[in-house]
């Protein structure tokens, strides 16, 4: 199949250490390890607390309210009474 026979569309590759991560999602082609693996921990228990990710990554406060703002800047989470949510 070559030309007009092919659908188009759109694949975003991002860098993950050993080779390429091919995405349909720009959103999650953006998005750096760090986020990745808060987006990761945040769709594994929904509804939690920015609390609990601080303590299952021992990563500092700010550095993971910066990584959920950006999460939620890009629509991929939500934040309704202080608990996270994945879209």
């Amino acid at each position: 199949m070559t030309g007009k026979d092919v659908k188009q569309c759109e694949k975003y590759l991002t860098w993950n250490g050993h080779g390429f991560n091919i995405d349909d999602d720009v959103r999650l082609a953006q998005l750096g390890p760090f986020q990745q693996l808060v987006l990761m921990l945040i769709k594994e228990t929904p509804r939690c607390l920015q609390k609990s990710i601080v303590d299952r990554t021992g990563k500092d406060q700010s550095q993971v309210s910066k990584a959920i703002d950006k999460l939620v800047e890009v629509g991929l989470v939500v934040k309704k009474e202080g608990r996270l949510i994945a879209q």
